[in-house]
């Protein structure tokens, strides 16, 4: 029986995949998360109860079926049966919560990190960035193809100012 909570946007999340566009659906999944973390419905309850009492049951019976030589050590054996049986499911439940909680938590941090970077032209910046760096490997892939070197073009650039300095210096006295 489902309890209303879009587990695939969770998925999703736990992926990495989302978008801003999906901001409004996280707070609302977080927030259906946190009230079942407070009242735990007895349909979802009760299937968890009903599967710990049967992995219990098969537990036990495997451990009377070994013999005597495999038994553990009985004061061990004695401890170990009491925490089967005090396995709290509804704690477990609450814990299975607690990390979709956790999840909701981390997505819309990233959510809110993204919706920054976007309104203070972080993303613009780093997209603008990373074009320049393209265009200019692209340029040095070209000039090195048609066999000019960077230092030949720096030493170019060197002479044109230098004697662009002389002809103004020229024209000027």
């Amino acid at each position: 029986m489902s309890v209303g909570v879009p587990y695939d946007v969770l998925q999703q999340a736990q992926q990495g995949v989302f978008s801003l566009r999906r901001r409004g659906e996280v707070v609302d999944i977080r927030a259906q998360l946190e009230k079942l973390q407070q009242k735990l419905p007895l349909f979802l309850v009760q299937p968890v109860e009903a599967r710990v009492h049967a992995h219990l049951q098969q537990y036990l019976e495997a451990l009377q079926r070994q013999p005597p030589y495999r038994h553990t050590f009985h004061p061990t054996k004695a401890k170990q049966l009491q925490a089967l049986h005090s396995i709290d499911c509804q704690a477990l439940i609450r814990e299975q919560i607690a990390e979709h909680i956790a999840t909701c938590d981390l997505v819309l941090e990233e959510l809110r990190q993204l919706q920054d970077d976007m309104l203070f032209g972080k993303r613009k910046n780093a997209l603008a960035d990373w074009w320049l760096s393209t265009i200019t490997d692209h340029i040095d892939i070209f000039l090195s193809n048609t066999y000019v070197t960077a230092v030949a073009v720096a030493v170019g650039v060197v002479v044109a100012v230098a004697v662009a300095h002389t002809i103004r210096a020229v024209v000027t006295t």
